[in-house]
């Protein structure tokens, strides 16, 4: 390859696939999204390595699985000795530039980025989370981002600091890649915190989706059915009396956060392809993991279903991947960095699970069929 090209790398957090609008059946309003899928590579049955924040973050960046690192509970700091996919890029003469949400926990928030821009609003420490979580959540549903009953409660229509946050974190990759003056390749990582929950999404979406939306009917057989660590989570979660009003408000909220996202992504690749040029630029998008929105009576992820497991991902690099194609067979976040340093001949990393893609992302052809990959998690009482 004669020159590197850009790559910028857009992450969001607990992105269910079926909310988009190029999934079957969805009445989500994702046009950037769409045209992003339908101009580039979409790979259509993709897992998380957890459904969980921390560790599948850790996981992706690592190229690993849980069990390698350790690397289970979200209140788990991420060891520095363990070198990423910016540490590979940076190597090979990029700038490594992280731009909001990665859920770094510990002292290390950059874990090989040479720049950071926006750190987490989250806890950022071992036992953040029990300060945050004795808060008088009625009092401030600006910040219900915790896996319980109020942030169901609290759902609707309205304006949350995690919306907000995304427009920060928006605005300043704007502004840096309008400003910018490094000529060396750029490897961008652009953290949503959205469509993270709290379950509060913009007025001028939300009432557009709450009588659309699709509403599951809860059986008493059908929670029966589930896992007993399943059910046992969703009694201490306060998931147990959840009515079919809460779920259609939440998921009214969630398609508009995803909406919002999307308007979002919309001006950010705007201006990356008026500043660093369409033809020259490798752009990704994908999730850490996915929502379960109301699917069996639950909420959130933390369980080994498709709805929490799956994730979207989509590669797009004009003339060079294959335009308008769809990978049906499996694939992980974990095979991000793999594809990535494989592209810009970068160092691979040591104890990689994942694979490069790029020959499928360059053809067109499907990923081989025998592949197997792993999602894991273990349940316990730090992962709330």
């Amino acid at each position: 390859m004669k020159e590197k090209p850009n790559i910028i790398f857009i992450f969001s957090d607990q992105h269910n696939p079926e909310y988009t609008g190029m999934y079957p059946g969805s009445i989500v309003r994702t046009p950037n999204l769409d045209r992003l899928a339908g101009e580039g590579v979409n790979l259509t049955n993709c897992y998380c390595p957890s459904p969980v924040c921390v560790p599948s973050r850790a996981c992706m960046l690592t190229s690993t699985y849980p069990q390698d690192m350790g690397m289970f509970l979200n209140d788990q700091v991420m060891p520095s000795g363990w070198p990423t996919i910016a540490h590979s890029l940076g190597a090979v003469g990029y700038e490594t530039v992280l731009d909001g949400r990665m859920h770094f926990i510990g002292p290390d928030q950059r874990h090989g980025f040479e720049k950071r821009f926006v750190g987490d609003f989250t806890w950022q420490y071992p036992g953040g989370r029990e300060k945050n979580h004795n808060m008088r959540w009625d009092e401030s549903p600006n910040i219900t981002y915790g896996p319980n009953r109020r942030s169901v409660s609290v759902s609707g229509a309205g304006n949350t600091c995690a919306l907000e946050y995304d427009s920060v974190v928006r605005d300043t990759a704007i502004k840096y890649l309008q400003e910018r003056t490094d000529e060396r390749p750029l490897f961008m990582v652009i953290g949503f915190f959205g469509p993270h929950n709290p379950f509060i999404g913009p007025k001028k979406y939300y009432d557009y989706y709450y009588e659309r939306v699709c509403v599951p009917k809860v059986t008493d057989e059908m929670r029966a059915a589930l896992h007993p660590t399943t059910r046992t989570q969703m009694n201490i979660m306060g998931l147990d009396d959840i009515t079919e009003e809460d779920v259609r408000r939440c998921k009214a909220a969630y398609c508009s956060m995803v909406q919002k996202m999307d308007d979002d992504i919309g001006l950010i690749l705007d201006t990356v392809y008026r500043t660093l040029g369409e033809e020259n630029t490798v752009i990704i998008y994908a999730s850490d993991h996915g929502e379960l929105m109301g699917d069996k009576g639950l909420f959130y992820k933390f369980a080994m279903y498709e709805g929490s497991s799956t994730v979207p991902m989509i590669f797009k690099w004009k003339g060079r991947f294959k335009a308008g194609t769809e990978l049906k067979n499996i694939a992980n976040i974990v095979d991000i960095p793999p594809t990535l340093i494989d592209l810009a001949g970068g160092i691979p990393l040591p104890y990689a699970r994942g694979i490069s893609l790029l020959e499928n992302l360059y053809t067109g052809l499907e990923i081989d069929e025998e592949r197997t990959t792993c999602s894991q998690i273990a349940w316990g009482k730090l992962i709330f």
